[in-house]
């Protein structure tokens, strides 16, 4: 896993590439990274897309909470609109019928509940 385990690789990169400068901005600038992400999803199977979902609610939420919260939704959308995620995956994770990897040293339940308070315009217009 060239020296990371799996969630901490999307997290160095995710922060790696994207901060709250506008230059910078997760939202525009992912397709050009998308890749990379994608790959990394592949290669860690079954856990790839909760892996790389905990590293997303923590860098919106822990990073970056004030200048990032207003494009939680826009991304989630992006990642959905690219088949990242399914709209069954998203809807059971959001009603707390799917769980993210608890020993992950990622996982934050506050963050996680955050997470869900941002994305539910996102739902609401999924359902």
């Amino acid at each position: 896993m060239n020296g990371f385990s799996g969630e901490f690789r999307y997290w160095v990169l995710l922060c790696g590439l994207f901060n709250p400068d506008p230059s910078r901005n997760i939202v525009k600038c992912w397709k050009t990274h998308e890749k990379a992400f994608l790959d990394l999803v592949k290669q860690d199977g079954k856990m790839g897309p909760k892996h790389l979902l905990q590293a997303i609610i923590v860098f919106f939420i822990r990073r970056h909470p004030a200048e990032m919260e207003k494009f939680i939704p826009t991304f989630m959308k992006i990642l959905y609109d690219q088949d990242v995620y399914s709209e069954e995956f998203i809807v059971k994770w959001y009603n707390k019928k799917a769980k993210l990897d608890k020993t992950s040293a990622l996982y934050d339940r506050k963050a996680e509940r955050a997470f869900r308070k941002a994305i539910e315009p996102f739902v609401n217009w999924l359902l």
